[in-house]
């Protein structure tokens, strides 16, 4: 009686001849483990970035470092520190009164209420990271412009390169003064 033959195994006709990527070699599960610990890097050196930042400003000298305790004493327990409230907070125009008069120039623009100054430039400009250039490059900031008196005529200036001058404080700028640059924004 003849034996039966076992078929050899067959690779299909859609892998033979084609490439296979570095994805399609790991693994999709090992794909998006690669994505996601290169995420968390970069927003863990993000954070690391802006730490550094705050700690080159001079209110961060101010405070006290923390001592490390000596291995060699023995353990107390940890003495709870209670704030301060004899002083009492500072308030919104107290913040804007140490500020220092600045002057920038961006476009003005406004959504709903309230109007933005994009493409700022100027000294004291202030800087953010955009998901366009992958966080990595800082470029200009939108600054919020507050009008207290609405005598500057912000409404008119819309859509024009501007220059405003007043006290600027966590990106909004209580203006003061304000002259048109350019016609348009280009």
């Amino acid at each position: 009686m003849p034996s039966k033959k076992t078929p050899a195994a067959k690779t299909p006709k859609s892998i033979r001849g084609k490439r296979i990527g570095l994805t399609s070699a790991i693994g999709p599960k090992a794909t998006t483990a690669v994505v996601i610990v290169t995420l968390a890097g970069g927003l863990w050196y993000g954070s690391h970035q802006k730490l550094a930042a705050k700690a080159k400003t001079p209110a961060a000298a101010d405070t006290q470092p923390e001592i490390a305790p000596d291995p060699a004493a023995p353990m107390k327990a940890p003495v709870a520190r209670a704030h301060d409230t004899s002083a009492p907070a500072p308030t919104e125009s107290a913040k804007s009164a140490k500020a220092p008069v600045t002057t920038l120039e961006g476009c003005l623009e406004k959504s709903g209420e309230t109007f933005h100054l994009k493409d700022t430039s100027g000294v004291d400009a202030p800087k953010a990271r955009s998901w366009k250039s992958g966080f990595l490059k800082k470029g200009s900031a939108t600054v919020d412009v507050v009008d207290g008196s609405e005598s500057l005529g912000l409404p008119n200036r819309v859509g024009t390169r501007v220059s405003v001058t007043g006290t600027l404080v966590d990106r909004q700028m209580q203006a003061r003064a304000i002259h048109r640059l350019s016609s348009s924004c280009s």
